[in-house]
């Protein structure tokens, strides 16, 4: 099934008759175009419009809202309009989802909804709302229609469709390409025509096939010939040989293919352009594990459990079949939940034998493709809540339950153990930190105390169950360090981060520190807990926008497996990507494009890389590192596979390497190597000279089997990963006011976000400070001090007046700076004493600029203004100009001259101490601030 935005639409209007349903009524067309798998609505000239029939039928686009178009109808009068549907292939089914309908007055008539075929002007009716239908209350919402599935014979050949609107009642108004639940959509199925068939079909598993196994084509138009590009390694791989049979054509893959990513390209009659294209992946067959290799393989995803669309978006997948294709043996949360199973206090629903024979069955189906399932606790079920706590815009299930229903919970929590046969990890809650945005809406003290009642629960009936603590929104180490402060360590066996990077920086900037900061944090509470990333990806949309920065598909391959490298060589046990599949067709989000197979069902570089990634370090041991340059790595590592040798993992960081990237020479006798896709490297990457192995690096890792290797050349892990750099460091003068102009200002944000690959922008070679100012820079500021207050001015170069129609937590969204600001300079990880602090020019509805705590800090509540701050913002010739006071009472403390805390800025067009990666849970990635007098 299919849904609406899909196809080239017209929308016309026609006017109403008494002696028919419909009349055409050519004035005023507006086209609904595809472009860039999105719709667009509106003349091209005018992007925004609205317009009205004499009918009072308005229409109004608001391109800033997803592309949405609106139709209002008033003063009771009949309206009539029609959406014609465009088809390349003939129907074969569709259903119509009507608009959600607000604002509905039917005392005077009635809303029908009908369709016609092609040109034939019969309009058959789909459904329609009176006063008596369901759900209908003058004034009031009705909810978005199923009508019935509408089925068409092939020898009809529809390529029109036609969808009629007769109101003759009242509407606020009818919302049209909005969100899912709202309607307004048409899922539709076409009759197969197409000349070129992949068999077999592994649409379902995103075109992955086995290397032993592969695909042929099936051709039904005259080509020239079918030709194989090989994504993975960037170049032409052979041409397929072809069989022609009666009125078909069979092309077969060449001899000798390499695991990877291909595209089969088919030319036309003429050989000038390829005509058709198919991407699919091969990959070697996975390790077969014993069960105790399986429970602790390190391999997991999030939504590998979905068999179909997930909530009904995106490709439909057998996600279980990926996961044993390429290796992937984790389920996170396995769709259990607390708001799922319990239907009212003491009523769950597996007491009905057909929901909980429904589960086994979804069980047994998981591990008959080798996943293995862990538990989740999430969320609280509507019955259970507070609804006066519920705060408009939010989820009741991210509350905590009222204490009269905390049995209920704890009864939930016991039969879910037992109930979770081969299950022996649970997750309490998905990423609690990060209010006002977090999952967790109570208080820090009712989310401890949940924590406890839940592992109290699981232990009584399993004491040898691990709790997972954390699911922390992004490395926020500090949020741990609370839960561990509140006396939670002594209850949880396992601590789990997201360390989304946010930028596209590699994972040698990060990755290796976050952990080693969680295992300091360990030692200090004398705990044991083992760490585990239950999400982490880079998403590759097409644009950068505020919240993540683009990577590219190869680079999403690469640095997944570094990823893996450095979280099994540090101590991680489990990694689990985000996500199996990408879920919609908006080229600039980051959340619809995690995936490792892509919205169309084919695959990503990353499927592949993953699948050659897991059959090296499935069951590995990680030993040490060989000497090398700087950014340059060669890991040794053991595993069963093939026990009498040495598996060495060879790759660069390319992002830090300045001067290109040179061979490295290594010991011991090659006994067999593959490239990070599963087959043999090439021979300018590995190669054999006098005896000795060579190995060109690359951002791709490549894996060698080596004998004779001397183990005792090998070195403990290193503590970090990226040369250190000094941080950048302002000075604050005791002072009064503050420069306005550009020129006398102290300091810019030399870099865009994650620009600098080397982390800080702290010495030159020679050991010198770099220039604080860069000429040119789109943001100069500078900061001061007295005995009130902190000052900063800052200036931002733009071309546009600055405009914010945020408040309070929002502000950051839009034109805004960002300020960092800590007394404390030497712990990484935040505590109450750091601070984030939006500073906005201007307000919702043009409200007054000011200062909010965004983040932490322990002296305002987050998302609410800094009382006693002072904002003055105005536009200049060359931008716009921000003058900024926040008393010292927001930080509980008044510096002495000398004192050093912890200070960077972020504004529209970049940060000042450029740590590369931007998010601001790593407080050691922030530059200082000395206070002079």
């Amino acid at each position: 099934m299919r849904l609406l935005r899909s196809f080239t639409v017209l929308l016309s209007i026609v006017a109403w008759s008494a002696n028919a349903w419909w009349v055409p009524y050519q004035s005023n067309p507006v086209t609904v175009t595809k472009e860039q798998g999105e719709i667009q609505i509106g003349h091209p000239e005018q992007p925004d419009w609205m317009w009205k029939t004499n009918d009072n039928v308005s229409f109004l686009f608001i391109p800033d809202r997803g592309n949405q178009f609106y139709v209002e109808k008033s003063n009771g009068k009949p309206g009539r309009f029609t959406l014609e549907f465009n088809f390349s292939q003939a129907l074969k089914s569709f259903v119509f989802v009507t608009p959600e309908c607000r604002g509905v007055d039917l005392t005077a008539g009635e809303i029908v909804f009908g369709y016609s075929i092609n040109d034939d002007s019969e309009v058959k009716e789909l459904a329609g709302i009176t006063r008596n239908t369901p759900g209908y209350t003058e004034g009031a919402t009705m909810a978005a229609i199923n009508c019935p599935e509408v089925n068409f014979s092939e020898a009809q050949d529809v390529r029109k469709l036609t969808l009629h609107f007769r109101i003759d009642g009242d509407v606020k108004y009818m919302m049209f390409a909005g969100p899912v639940k709202q309607g307004a959509l048409i899922n539709y199925t076409v009759y197969n025509r197409i000349p070129l068939e992949l068999l077999p079909d592994a649409t379902r598993v995103g075109n992955t096939y086995y290397i032993d196994t592969p695909p042929h084509l099936i051709i039904r138009v005259p080509v020239r010939g079918v030709t194989v590009f090989d994504e993975t390694r960037n170049r032409e791989a052979g041409i397929c040989r072809m069989e022609v049979q009666d009125t078909q054509t069979i092309a077969r893959l060449p001899i000798g293919l390499r695991p990877g990513i291909f595209r089969l390209r088919v030319w036309n009659s003429n050989g000038e352009l390829p005509e058709l294209e198919r991407r699919i992946a091969l990959v070697q067959r996975p390790r077969e594990l014993s069960n105790s290799q399986l429970l602790n393989s390190p391999f997991g995803m999030v939504r590998i459990e979905v068999d179909g669309r997930w909530n009904n978006i995106g490709p439909s997948l057998d996600c279980p079949l990926i996961g044993e294709m390429i290796g992937i043996h984790q389920i996170r949360g396995a769709e259990w939940a607390w708001c799922n199973t319990a239907l009212a206090p003491g009523k769950f629903a597996w007491d009905d034998p057909e929901w909980w024979n429904a589960w086994q069955e979804k069980v047994d189906h998981w591990k008959s493709h080798k996943l293995v399932p862990r538990q989740s606790l999430s969320w609280t079920p509507e019955w259970a809540v507070d609804h006066a706590r519920v705060r408009p815009g939010t989820w009741s299930g991210h509350y905590p339950p009222k204490d009269e229903f905390l049995p209920d919970y704890e009864e939930f929590c016991r039969e879910t153990v037992r109930r979770s046969a081969g299950a022996r990890e649970y997750e309490i809650r998905n990423e609690p930190n990060n209010e006002p945005s977090g999952m967790w809406k109570g208080t820090f003290e009712e989310y401890v105390e949940l924590c406890k009642v839940s592992a109290d629960a699981i232990h009584s009936v399993d004491p040898e169950a691990k709790m997972i603590l954390g699911t922390t929104a992004d490395a926020d180490i500090g949020y741990i360090a609370r839960c561990f402060k509140a006396g939670l360590s002594p209850y949880y066996q396992i601590i789990d981060i997201h360390p989304y990077p946010h930028t596209r920086q590699a994972p040698e900037l990060f990755l290796l520190n976050n952990i080693n900061a969680l295992q300091r944090l360990i030692e200090k509470y004398n705990g044991n807990q083992e760490i585990i990333f239950s999400e982490i990806g880079w998403p590759t949309q097409q644009f950068d926008i505020s919240s993540y920065e683009r990577v590219s598909e190869f680079e999403q391959a690469c640095f997944y497996s570094r990823l893996m490298l450095i979280s099994l060589a540090g101590g991680v046990r489990q990694v689990y990507f985000y996500t199996v599949a990408d879920f919609g067709t908006d080229p600039a989000s980051a959340e619809q494009n995690f995936g490792i197979v892509r919205n169309d069902s084919t695959p990503k570089p990353s499927l592949s890389a993953l699948s050659g990634t897991a059959r090296h370090l499935e069951a590995a041991r990680f030993l040490g590192t060989l000497p090398t340059p700087v950014s340059y790595f060669v890991w040794a590592w053991k595993n069963p596979w093939q026990p009498e040798e040495i598996l060495l993992t060879v790759w660069a960081d390319t992002q830090a390497i300045t001067e290109g990237v040179v061979p490295l020479e290594l010991p011991g006798i090659l006994a067999q190597a593959e490239d990070l896709w599963g087959g043999a490297p090439d021979a300018d990457r590995v190669w054999v000279k006098d005896g000795k192995i060579h190995v060109q690096p690359g951002a791709d890792p490549l894996f060698l089997y080596v004998k004779n290797f001397p183990e005792n050349k090998l070195q403990p892990l290193p503590k970090t990963l990226r040369p250190g750099r000094t941080p950048r460091r302002a000075t604050a003068p005791r002072c009064e006011t503050l420069p306005e102009k550009r020129e006398d200002m102290a300091y810019t944000t030399n870099y865009p976000f994650g620009a600098l690959t080397l982390g800080y922008a702290g010495l030159n070679n020679d050991g010198k400070m770099i220039d604080q100012k860069k000429p040119g820079s789109e943001t100069s500021f500078s900061v001061g001090w007295n005995d009130q207050e902190f000052l900063l001015n800052v200036r931002i170069k733009s071309d546009k007046p600055f405009s914010n129609q945020k408040n309070g937590w929002d502000v950051w969204e839009e034109d805004s700076v960002r300020l960092f600001l800590c007394p404390d300079a030497t712990t990484s990880y935040l505590t109450g004493d750091h601070y984030q602090i939006g500073i906005a020019p201007e307000t919702t509805g043009h409200g007054p600029a000011g200062a909010f705590v965004i983040s932490y800090g322990n002296r305002v509540p987050v998302g609410e203004a800094i009382p006693g701050a002072r904002v003055e913002a105005k536009n200049v010739e060359d931008g716009w100009l921000m003058k900024v006071a926040i008393p010292w009472s927001a930080f509980g403390t008044v510096p002495e001259p000398g004192d050093v805390w912890r200070f960077d800025l972020i504004s529209p067009n970049g940060i000042w101490n450029s740590p590369g990666d931007d998010k601001w849970h790593n407080a050691g990635n922030w530059g200082v601030l000395e206070f002079t007098r």
